[in-house]
């Protein structure tokens, strides 16, 4: 016999409390809001849930042409001087609508320290 259990009982204390309070809130769920609501919904929220920021030597607003001559806004950081290094290109998900370079800051930061 086996003992099913809800998901949210696999997360960390301090997750499963915070998906609580944001349940508990009453807000609709993101998919039901125009994108204009769920842009700022999401751009209020991203830094509560942010550690501080750690330092890194360079970061750098860029745009990244496309094929179709569109350009999506785009960040650059690096932790390192020298020419060569390793590089990670992080899409943050939200089909380019939701999210920003701003939103995921403090994570890109973490990334290049690692």
């Amino acid at each position: 016999m086996s003992t099913h259990h809800h998901p949210s009982m696999a997360l960390h204390p301090a997750m499963r409390q915070l998906l609580d309070r944001i349940h508990r809130a009453g807000h609709p769920p993101m998919q039901a809001m125009t994108v204009a609501m769920a842009r700022a919904f999401y751009e209020a929220g991203a830094p509560l849930l942010d550690v501080p920021p750690p330092q890194i030597k360079r970061t750098e607003s860029v745009r990244l042409k496309l094929s179709d001559g569109l350009e999506l806004p785009a960040r650059l950081y690096a932790d390192q001087t020298q020419a060569g290094l390793p590089v990670l290109v992080y899409f943050h998900g939200g089909g380019f609508t939701i999210g920003s370079p701003a939103t995921h800051d403090v994570l890109c930061r973490h990334l290049a320290r690692l």
